[in-house]
């Protein structure tokens, strides 16, 4: 059965993201608009638009659902993003930027291969173009499995047309409003996860009655390895655990759909502020995510698929109309990577 409210809620969501695309169209008048927004982003279109590109469907859903299989351990998590947004933000960011702006490139292969010559550069250039397109296409083919979980669960609507759904939307406000349309989706896209991402999380660990109240009920229902926070491993293979959990992080400065924010940002001063508010947003969105899944572990013991323990949570707790929201905030993370 359709959930009609939930359903409304994303339709005018989505127009939203359609009508911003059409804006965007207006402030669009030439290659460098069209793939870097003029080169004219401030701080916290850089940020946020950053930010939620790196974020897929994995930020709400694979982290909570860690969260909730895992116990404590799973508090690993949030350093190892860390550590990659401060490596992108920190040595990343500002070369990319300032090498972009020297050379004119206006796509991450033409900046890498800029010092080539001509036959070198043509084949440098095909060879990066499958190997990118073949990587993504794995990875935006994940992005919508996520896609057709979310509407599943909150709208009863079939994987294959919610896949058909979201792709339909991703494309229009891409090729119409360019680049401008996609950092502005993101930026808004990035606000709605922020919203979700702190205040259920916070409703859950005021309702369960604070942070020790949290951790000793996790240590009273779950196993020795859900109370640890090394889960299943001891001694070195407890510290190989935590070093491979934080080296996850590593990932981020090499998606080439993030980088491009770097390159569109208007100066160093961007960089500079978009580092403290992308990290910030990381904080909240990975640190309320694996709070909810150590919060409904403790609530609920009978989620069958853990991915899937943000929807439990918000449609137990709360109507429909937020379940639209959090429906709604799942594709943003999606829709923002794809």
């Amino acid at each position: 059965v359709v959930n009609q409210e939930a359903l409304i809620t994303i339709i005018i969501y989505n127009f939203l993201l359609i009508a911003i695309g059409f804006w965007a169209k207006k402030r669009t008048s030439n290659q460098d608009d069209f793939y870097l927004g003029g080169r004219g982003l401030g701080p916290w279109v850089t940020a946020l638009s950053a930010s939620a590109s790196s974020s897929s469907a994995w930020s709400l859903l694979g982290v909570s659902g860690a969260a909730y299989v895992w116990g404590l351990s799973a508090v690993w998590l949030l350093p190892g993003v860390l550590v990659g947004y401060v490596v992108s933000w920190t040595w990343v960011a500002p070369r990319l930027m300032e090498i972009s702006q020297k050379t004119g490139a206006v796509t991450l292969p033409e900046l890498l291969f800029g010092d080539f010559n001509q036959k070198e550069k043509i084949i440098l250039l095909r060879l990066t173009t499958i190997i990118i397109t073949c990587s993504l296409i794995v990875y935006v083919a994940a992005q919508f499995q996520g896609a057709g979980t979310a509407f599943s669960n909150a709208l009863g609507i079939s994987q294959d047309l919610s896949i058909i759904m979201g792709a339909l939307v991703i494309l229009t406000y891409t090729f119409i409003g360019g680049f401008w349309a996609v950092s502005l989706t993101d930026t808004i896209q990035a606000i709605l996860m922020l919203v979700v991402a702190l205040f259920l999380p916070l409703m859950l660990l005021i309702f369960i009655g604070g942070f020790d109240v949290l951790i000793s009920s996790i240590k009273a229902i779950g196993t020795e390895a859900e109370g640890s926070l090394t889960g299943i491993y001891t001694g070195l293979m407890g510290l190989g655990f935590i070093i491979g959990t934080i080296s996850i992080g590593f990932g981020y400065p090499g998606q080439p759909f993030v980088v491009t924010r770097f390159m569109a940002a208007k100066d160093i001063k961007t960089i500079r502020r978009g580092r403290i508010i992308a990290i910030a947003w990381a904080t909240v969105i990975f640190g309320g995510m694996i709070l909810l899944g150590l919060c409904a572990k403790v609530m609920y013991s009978t989620v069958s698929d853990p991915e899937s323990v943000l929807f439990f949570v918000s449609q137990r707790l709360f109507g429909p109309v937020f379940a639209g929201i959090i429906t709604a905030a799942v594709l943003s993370a999606i829709m923002s990577t794809a």
